[in-house]
């Protein structure tokens, strides 16, 4: 999961003036891969639409939360979850992000959390596909003369135009409204900074507290049928 940048609003016929009023929107994507009941490797992207933008731990902790739940809602049943996210530490790595990865066994019903950070670069990886593709679809409907002035008509727009059901690939868009993203935590502003976190490669959830690793190894298999 990762940010993508912020999404300015435009209109295809628009007077002089607009240009210096345009709203943004913030797109999360979460590509969730996974095993079905009967071992069937599927993926799912869920991609937040949001007025929020304010990219901080506060929001991607809602989202992950609210996508477990999405997830529960298709009959899957969660035991694990490994993340792979980039490092900056207002949204992934830093003490409030280690508080709620240490948080989510007793919250959400035992489900057992890493994080396994990349390299903060310009390296593009499944969620910065699926962002591009959002934006894209955005771009060529407002081409068409589409009016998407806020995160509501883009929600609108990306959920009739790109949603997908498939066996083994889906795309589904949930709205966030900024209001809704709890920001008074009162917990976690007791949380204390983690010596050496910019050493660390990976955090393991292990309530109440965290297990970290300066190294991560993390094998990705492919297998074909014959």
């Amino acid at each position: 999961m990762d940010f993508a940048e912020n999404f300015s609003t435009r209109y295809q016929d628009e007077c002089q003036s607009a240009h210096w009023c345009y709203d943004q929107i913030t797109i999360h994507p979460i590509v969730c891969y996974y095993s079905d009941a009967f071992r069937e490797n599927s993926y799912t992207r869920v991609v937040y639409i949001s007025n929020d933008l304010t990219h901080d731990a506060n929001f991607v902790d809602h989202c992950f939360k609210n996508c477990v739940n999405f997830l529960r809602t298709k009959n899957l049943s969660l035991k694990q979850c490994i993340q792979f996210t980039d490092g900056c530490s207002s949204q992934y790595k830093s003490k409030v992000p280690f508080f709620d990865i240490s948080s989510y066994a007793e919250e959400l019903d035992g489900i057992k959390v890493e994080r396994h950070f990349f390299g903060s670069g310009h390296g593009k990886g499944p969620a910065d596909g699926c962002s591009g593709v959002v934006k894209s679809a955005i771009t060529r409907g407002i081409i068409a003369g589409n009016v998407l002035s806020c995160a509501e008509d883009i929600f609108s727009f990306v959920t009739s135009d790109l949603t997908k059901d498939g066996d083994t690939f889906k795309r589904t868009f949930l709205l966030i409204d900024k209001k809704d993203v709890p920001r008074s935590r009162p917990l976690r502003s007791e949380a204390v900074t983690v010596p050496g976190t910019r050493q660390f490669h990976c955090v393991k959830g292990s309530c109440p507290r965290i297990d970290q690793d300066k190294k991560s190894f993390m094998y990705m298999c492919c297998m074909s049928r014959h």
